[in-house]
């Protein structure tokens, strides 16, 4: 233990200032899995193992100090840096209205489908999802696990929930 935490208390550190995203992306490392989308000197960046000590709300940017320091000895498929929270410099809710886009891999797991012979429930990333319109749903609906898609998505009421606004294939 001693020498874990040595690893990463004993590496180089730097303190930047970096935006985190509203939303966050499908991305594959081990796994399918989502990423932070980090904009550091206007370019983004996917942090896929996020950023220690902060659990953004989705539908927030936030401005936030991180401290990155070097991991001496990184596990193979683990990144040579962690990143931690210095301070959370602003949190701004965006609108409800502002559209994103989701691009759904082919035969990821993030789209989860339940029907009860009734109603169909939706879940991305383990967010509830609606649709704007039956058109959408039956779209969102006819996918399989070997179709791409891209998902133009909205917030609903407490951004809580997703609103499908348009599935496009690829």
């Amino acid at each position: 233990t001693i020498l874990a935490i040595c690893a990463t208390a004993c590496g180089e550190s730097e303190v930047r200032n970096v935006t985190v995203e509203h939303y966050t992306v499908p991305c594959v490392g081990a796994d399918y899995q989502t990423c932070m989308i980090i904009i550091q000197d206007e370019s983004p960046l996917f942090r896929y193992s996020g950023i220690s000590g902060f659990d953004p709300m989705p539908g927030h940017r936030y401005e936030v100090e991180v401290v990155i320091t070097d991991v001496a000895n990184p596990p193979q498929d683990g990144s040579s840096t962690e990143w931690s929270l210095g301070s959370i410099l602003s949190d701004t809710p965006v609108p409800l209205d502002t559209e994103f886009i989701w691009t759904l891999p082919a035969g990821g797991e993030l789209l989860t489908v339940q029907s009860d012979g009734l109603s169909v429930d939706f879940t991305l990333d383990q967010a509830p999802l609606r649709c704007v319109s039956i058109d959408v749903c039956d779209a969102l609906g006819d996918l399989d696990s070997t179709t791409r898609a891209n998902l133009t998505l909205t917030y609903g009421e407490d951004y809580s929930d997703r609103v499908i606004q348009a599935v496009t294939p690829m």
